[in-house]
């Protein structure tokens, strides 16, 4: 099973000075401790001078369970959280938020006024999942930095966070950095203690944000926005980064990305790239007043109704800001695409997954002369493991109302919103406990080659939160003519060759590199990368060259766009010592040489055989009569010998055609005619 907890182990930068300066202090789980609260073995520290310089780490144990049911409150601190290194344990230490006397969880794990918070492999679920019931007492968040001070930060890496009603990060005071990196969010929302506008992400409420970075990070299950700026009054939005993200299952009530205010002065960075999004807007587009109330932001209205109009990301309309969006790419299940269905009047106007962005935003990346067509892109790849599209709750949202009015409704507050028993909602979404986040969910990707190589970005990485590793190519848009070859008995010290078409039956140019299993065999068309253009061919020559009498075998390997290795060539072959007076060395040519075609006429194969008297540069190339070139079967450094080159005019018409051997100096050229 997956464990995210140990891929790829990532650590902040800006965490470094103060680790290498902190004063750890491990914390026994639970049991461990007497059945003492973490909150209680944290305020027990709190007068030491490691916690009051802000130089303490509190380590927790790996596999331990940690209770918390008071949150941490503190003015102007540094709160550093951290899994222990090493140790037994295979997982990371889980914090529940549990009852207090009054039967509910407390409201966050941490509310800070100006302080810094620091997490790194800590999971952190709020509500204590082993008693179902607890969920119907599930409260607003996990992290806050509240009102009361501004400067704070928070820098979370490679966590898990999950199951909240309001949101899972939040900034009602002004912060400094909000980092995330390497981290699961998920489980946000609950209709039971709140409403439709409620689960979500980071919610950074209306105050000047200096930094939002956003990366590697994967998202799933939300009612409402993944961040939320809206109205944001107090200021803008100076550095936002939403990069390498993957995002699972948004109702997306208000939005996707409500970003407010923006840096307006075009020093800021503002980018949202190489993200994949599936079902991420799953509520879809429409003209419901109680949803598009909170689209205001950008002072665009819907030509149906002249009320604000949906999008996925929202900015106030700034033309002055330089954005950065590229590289993002969505898919909509067969679920979510059903939803999108649904019949008018009540579902979704548009009847599709709605617009990416703002006019204002499109003017603006226009502007820059950026193709707004393609910030988005629509893409068909499925996900590994992930929780199923809450169809249920879609379906409930747009249900009719008796009382007649807005049928979109915001918050629960309807006898049909019942509980089937304890902690178990008839239309609420499915929810998962932690371990599924840690042991099952797999947001892979699996597709054709042609999509996912597409899907490469500049990095060198695929879109997405690169954490779920090399994405499975369903099918190959390349076939090869032949998957074995046979050499037979080759004399040394002289090399034989053969060769194999490749031929692109998919859409786009595709990419591919060749290695060989073993060093008797090389490829000498190409060197490194070749593009194959789709409607055209590429002949793959492969060179035999013996070292000594044994038999040799091995595999030519293909691999498509860099993802995975579908394609393979078996070849084998036998070297051959002469004995006698025969002098080996006379057996290889003593120039260079173009023999004519056999067969001649042909339909639809011919050999061309052609002979290199040293090692050179070598080009072995096909032109019809009006000299365009239709193919080229070789193009690279050959040894000494005589060779044997494949060529297949399947999809070209009768006619003559000319074929020619370049070396630098020596130029040969013949006649062929193809009948078919």
């Amino acid at each position: 099973m997956l464990k995210l907890r140990y891929i790829f182990p990532a650590l902040l930068i800006l965490m470094l000075p103060m680790l290498l300066n902190a004063q750890d202090l491990v914390l026994q789980d639970y049991t461990t401790s007497g059945n003492q609260y973490l909150n209680t073995l944290i305020f027990q520290d709190t007068s030491s001078a490691a916690f009051q310089a802000g130089t303490r780490v509190y380590v927790l144990q790996k596999d331990g369970v940690y209770l918390l049911n008071a949150q941490l409150a503190f003015a102007g601190k540094t709160l550093s959280f951290r899994a222990e290194y090493g140790g037994t344990g295979h997982y990371d230490p889980t914090v529940y938020l549990y009852p207090a006397a009054s039967g509910n969880p407390p409201g966050e794990f941490a509310n800070l006024a100006g302080g810094k918070l620091y997490l790194k492999h800590i999971i952190i679920t709020g509500y204590y999942e082993p008693v179902d019931s607890n969920l119907d007492h599930m409260q607003g968040g996990l992290i806050d930095l509240n009102t009361s001070g501004s400067g704070g930060s928070i820098y979370v890496d490679s966590c898990i966070l999950k199951s909240v009603n309001g949101n899972l990060i939040r900034t009602d005071g002004k912060p400094g950095t909000v980092r995330v990196t390497n981290t699961i969010f998920a489980d946000m929302g609950f209709e039971g203690t709140s409403n439709f506008g409620a689960g979500k992400g980071i919610d950074l409420r209306n105050q000047d944000v200096d930094t939002c970075d956003i990366e590697n990070c994967t998202f799933v299950n939300l009612q409402d926005r993944v961040v939320r700026h809206y109205q944001s009054t107090l200021g803008p939005i100076h550095n936002f980064i939403f990069n390498h993200n993957t995002v699972v299952n948004s109702v997306s009530y208000h939005g996707f990305l409500s970003l407010g205010r923006v840096d307006s002065t075009g020093t800021g960075i503002l980018q949202i790239t190489n993200n994949v999004l599936v079902d991420h807007f799953a509520l879809g587009a429409d003209t419901a007043f109680i949803r598009q109330v909170e689209f205001s932001d950008p002072a665009d209205l819907d030509t149906v109704d002249h009320l604000p109009r949906m999008a996925w990301v929202l900015t106030n309309r700034n033309l002055a800001a330089k954005w950065n969006i590229s590289n993002n790419y969505y898919a909509v299940s067969d679920s979510g695409q059903a939803m999108l269905n649904l019949p008018l009047p009540n579902g979704p106007y548009y009847q599709s997954e709605g617009p990416a962005l703002t006019w204002g935003m499109n003017t603006t990346l226009a502007a820059q002369g950026k193709d707004t067509v393609k910030d988005f892109k629509q893409v068909s790849v499925k996900l590994n493991n992930t929780p199923p599209l809450m169809t249920k709750m879609i379906r409930w949202i747009y249900t009719p109302r008796a009382n007649g009015g807005d049928s979109k409704q915001k918050n629960a507050n309807d006898p049909n919103f019942t509980k089937a028993s304890p902690g178990h909602w008839t239309y609420d979404y499915n929810r998962k406990h932690v371990e599924y986040y840690f042991d099952t969910l797999n947001c892979n990707m699996s597709g054709t080659a042609a999509t996912l190589g597409a899907m490469l970005t500049t990095d060198g990485k695929i879109a997405g939160d690169p954490r779920w590793g090399a994405p499975v190519v369903t099918t190959t848009p390349v076939t090869v003519s032949g998957h074995e070859i046979k050499f037979g008995t080759v004399n040394l010290p002289s090399s034989k060759s053969d060769s194999v078409q490749l031929t692109n039956i998919g859409p786009n140019d595709v990419h591919f590199t060749v290695t060989s299993t073993s060093s008797a065999f090389s490829v000498n068309s190409i060197s490194g990368l070749v593009t194959v253009k789709s409607g055209t061919s590429q002949y793959l020559v492969i060179i035999f060259t013996p070292a000594d009498t044994n038999t040799h075998s091995g595999y030519i390997k293909l691999v498509y766009n860099a993802l995975g290795s579908p394609d393979s060539i078996a070849v084998s072959g036998k070297g051959n010592k002469l004995t006698g007076v025969a002098d080996a060395q006379s057996l290889l040519p003593k120039e260079f040489a173009l023999a004519q075609n056999y067969p001649n006429p042909f339909n639809p194969s011919t050999q061309i055989t052609y002979a290199v008297p040293k090692a050179a540069k070598i080009t072995l190339e096909i032109f019809d009569v009006l000299g365009r070139k239709v193919a080229t079967l070789v193009d690279g450094v050959v040894t000494p010998g005589y060779y044997t080159a494949n060529f297949n005019a399947s999809s070209m018409s009768s006619g003559i055609y000319f074929y020619r051997l370049s070396s630098p100096g020596v130029t040969f050229t013949k006649k062929m005619l193809l009948l078919r």
